[in-house]
């Protein structure tokens, strides 16, 4: 027999404010290759600078590592990041009796988005979601499938629209919006 599964998201209340946190979805997969992967990154980068600074490499050829090393850097701090990522990452979102705040951290280091409670409508679960990219790339058989920005959950801003809680089931998310529609001080219009 199947044992169901329990959400990933722990949920902290009190009288005046919701907190939910996400950790970050982990494949470890990716984890292992990138990990191994950043073992040639490393050579290859104390390579290309030992040639940047040898004195009988060519200008032109300076020139052409000089570049080559800068997008080579910048891949490896993108696949560092990611790491960190999927190792150490979380959202937390909270509920405020004023706003709303989204947070994407690594450890206690990130970038929050706050946004105003009266001003959200039509907040709900993402009904077109799956947790897994590659799946959603799978079905759609198009790159813009691999969208890695959107979640679970969703609400309109204005005019736009704003994804998040992107580690959790639909199934999960549905009951975070029954959760939010239970307390005392989210007006039920956020929802409509």
């Amino acid at each position: 027999m199947e044992i169901p599964k329990k959400g990933v998201a722990t949920i902290k209340q009190d009288f005046n404010e919701l907190i939910i946190t996400i950790p970050a979805q982990k494949n470890w997969l990716v984890i292992v290759f990138s990990s191994i992967w950043m073992v040639g990154w490393f050579f290859g980068e104390t390579f290309a600078i030992s040639m940047l600074f040898s004195s009988d490499t060519p200008i032109f050829a300076n020139l052409f590592i000089l570049f080559w090393l800068t997008f080579w850097t910048l891949g490896g701090f993108m696949i560092v990041f990611n790491i960190f990522w999927m190792l150490f990452g979380k959202e937390v979102i909270t509920f405020q009796r004023q706003s709303l705040k989204i947070a994407r951290k690594i450890g206690e280091l990130g970038r929050s988005k706050e946004f105003d409670l009266k001003q959200i409508k039509f907040f709900s679960e993402n009904s077109f979601y799956t947790p897994n990219a590659f799946i959603r790339q799978k079905r759609n058989r198009s790159l813009k499938s691999l969208d890695f920005t959107r979640g679970a959950l969703k609400f309109d801003y204005g005019m736009e629209t704003f994804y998040f809680a992107k580690g959790i089931s639909q199934a999960e998310a549905k009951k975070i919006v029954e959760k939010l529609k239970t307390l005392p001080f989210v007006d039920k219009a956020i929802f409509a």
